[in-house]
């Protein structure tokens, strides 16, 4: 699937009141479509687990995926693995899970994240309530931050990972 197809899979979100599960992963769906994938989520209320890993994606798309978590109560699992979301993407998603209250599972593995994110996910951990699971393998974060986030998880019920070996 391209670009097309993920725009009209963008509209269809917008409307359709069933689809609860969209895994695309390995399709190059690019910046533009994923953002318009991210905004449909901001009223779409029945889809529940997406996978958009190595999607071609790009900071738009992931400031809009962090803009549409936010407000949206249902999505529990997102999966942005290897896309060049990087920390402009990655701190709107970070500041969106101090509220959210719905995500179960986030996947930001090669998602050229720095310290910058880091610190911002360390700090919407410590906020957020609902996450279990947060894997951000292969980003450019110091052993500091690195530190900074185990912290930021240690004694409560989320499982970090941010090496393939964890």
């Amino acid at each position: 699937l391209g670009s097309e197809a993920g725009k009209a899979l963008a509209a269809t979100l917008r409307t359709n009141t069933s689809i609860a599960e969209i895994y695309l992963q390995n399709n190059p769906i690019g910046d533009e479509a994923g953002r318009a994938i991210g905004d449909a989520l901001r009223t779409n209320t029945s889809l529940r687990e997406l996978n958009l890993d190595n999607s071609m994606l790009g900071e738009a798309a992931g400031k809009a995926f962090g803009t549409a978590l936010r407000t949206n109560r249902h999505l529990t699992s997102l999966s942005l693995d290897t896309n060049e979301i990087g920390d402009e993407g990655g701190k709107v998603i970070a500041a969106a899970l101090q509220s959210n209250t719905a995500l179960t599972f986030l996947s930001l593995n090669s998602c050229q994240l720095s310290d910058a994110t880091g610190r911002a996910l360390a700090a919407a951990v410590g906020a957020n309530t609902s996450l279990e699971f947060l894997s951000l393998w292969n980003n450019n974060f110091s052993e500091a931050v690195r530190d900074l986030l185990k912290t930021a998880v240690q004694g409560r019920a989320i499982a970090l990972t941010m090496s393939e070996d964890e």
